[in-house]
């Protein structure tokens, strides 16, 4: 909107979604319908994230890159090859702890 707001409609009371400066293009929600996430025209790209839900109620993957004024999309991409390898052990960490491989981390079975 005009006034830099995301607004969502219930019935009959709005939530006002501040901190935009100017104008959102997008919004969307999340699968379960329990996040949203607005986009616009902020100026130079500084951020960039990778959301995934999947079979789970949690996320499968969620990563992010915050005010990185060089290149962060391509950090998103190094973020996403070094935890990919990985993910499925940590899914099984997350439903089964015993059976997870160990990394030398806190936790480690």
């Amino acid at each position: 909107s005009d006034d830099d707001t995301a607004k969502v409609w219930r019935v009959s009371v709005p939530d006002v979604l501040a901190g935009h400066q100017d104008w959102i293009w997008d919004l969307d929600f999340d699968p379960t319908g329990s996040r949203l996430a607005a986009g616009g025209e902020e100026g130079v790209v500084k951020s960039a994230a990778l959301l995934v839900v999947h079979e789970r109620s949690w996320p499968l993957v969620d990563l992010r890159v915050d005010w990185h004024d060089d290149a962060p999309i391509e950090t998103l991409r190094d973020l996403w090859n070094a935890y990919e390898p990985q993910m499925n052990d940590y899914v099984t960490r997350a439903l089964d702890p015993a059976s997870a491989p160990a990394y030398g981390v806190l936790g480690d079975p």
